[in-house]
């Protein structure tokens, strides 16, 4: 890599198939890498290859982070999350919560400046199996958030029946 590449550190050099490895890390979506390699043996050094050079691709962002959830009222259901590790290069513009209901599935998409959502008219001692929660951007949508949570909204209070 040349001057002013940024940072990235080489993880390893090993004998790969048919030649050697060299594996680097910390590298940004949408830099541009600039390489150019020779050899050594016994004999001393080869010239230099001609330059290669690679544009590293964007992505799907990360899953969002710390996801939580509480159902305040019998009906209700809060969602909340952090922002993902990276975008990988292009900004979030979606997260979708994805609940499992009774053997149903319900999705509700957010706008990504949102760090979460409230979700209405469910029922009392309702369970919720899974509660996922993605990042979407232009490019993809990233793997779901993990662990699953999995919770039950409460009991209809006395009061109200």
């Amino acid at each position: 890599a040349g001057a002013g590449a940024g940072a990235f550190t080489a993880a390893g050099a090993g004998a790969g198939a048919g030649g050697q490895d060299l594996v680097l890390q910390g590298l940004r979506p949408g830099s541009r890498i600039t390489a150019i390699v020779r050899c050594f043996n016994v004999v001393g050094a080869s010239d230099w290859s001609e330059e290669a050079e690679l544009l590293l691709p964007f992505s799907a962002p990360s899953p969002p982070l710390n996801v939580r959830a509480m159902a305040p009222t019998f009906n209700t259901l809060v969602v909340g999350w952090d922002e993902p590790l990276t975008d990988n290069g292009s900004s979030v513009i979606f997260y979708e919560v994805r609940l499992l209901l009774d053997g149903r599935q319900v999705i509700k998409r957010v706008n990504g400046r949102i760090h979460g959502v409230k979700i209405a008219g469910l029922l009392p001692c309702q369970d919720i199996t899974e509660l996922l929660v993605f990042s979407l951007n232009s490019l993809g949508v990233s793997l779901p958030s993990h662990p699953p949570l999995s919770l039950s909204t409460p009991p209809m209070p006395k009061s109200a029946s």
